[in-house]
């Protein structure tokens, strides 16, 4: 990477697909990391997200992240990963000079949010349908996102060991502009 320049790197992807796990061992390799998964704001007051909301309560609520924070975590670190569902994140894709979007098959994406440690969110089934719902929508959409940046948009599965997982992430983050 060049002097001055640049590499912010968007991580999205489902509830489950494990990017809370992700965040620290980026950080430990080096990689600063916000995952704004912990530092979400809901609607207009501003109230802090309560891990394990009700899916039918979220989708009611507009989810945003403390945009002051990602702004200040971004000017602070030219190399950096900002991981996170929320779906203003998406629309702020542009913004980011990469944006990976993490995979993983239904069973497996299930299978973690009911054994998921510090987070209730998934272990009710209209929690578990919200995530399915979130993941079909937005492999469709950052696979068409893909047609129009090939060198912008990745997709990772997370069906592997996290050290691969992370190290794919890393590698990503250090190919040339």
């Amino acid at each position: 990477m060049a002097e001055g320049k640049t590499m912010h790197v968007l991580v999205l992807g489902a509830p489950g697909v494990g990017k809370s796990t992700l965040a620290p061992l980026l950080r430990e390799a080096g990689m600063p990391a916000l995952d704004t998964g912990i530092n979400v704001k809901w609607g207009s007051n501003g109230a802090q997200l309560e891990r394990g909301a009700s899916a039918i309560w979220m989708a009611t609520h507009q989810a945003k992240v403390d945009r002051p924070e990602l702004d200040q975590f971004l000017r602070q670190n030219s190399r950096a990963v900002v991981l996170g569902a929320c779906f203003d994140l998406a629309v702020q894709a542009a913004s980011f000079d990469r944006v990976i979007y993490l995979t993983a098959p239904a069973g497996i994406i299930q299978d973690r949010l009911l054994t998921r440690q510090g987070n209730n969110f998934g272990t009710t089934l209209a929690q578990r349908a919200f995530a399915l719902g979130v993941r079909e929508a937005g492999d469709l959409i950052v696979r068409l996102a893909m047609t129009v940046d090939e060198g912008k948009y990745f997709v990772v599965g997370v069906s592997r060991p996290i050290q691969e997982v992370t190290a794919n992430i890393l590698r990503i983050c250090a190919l040339p502009t």
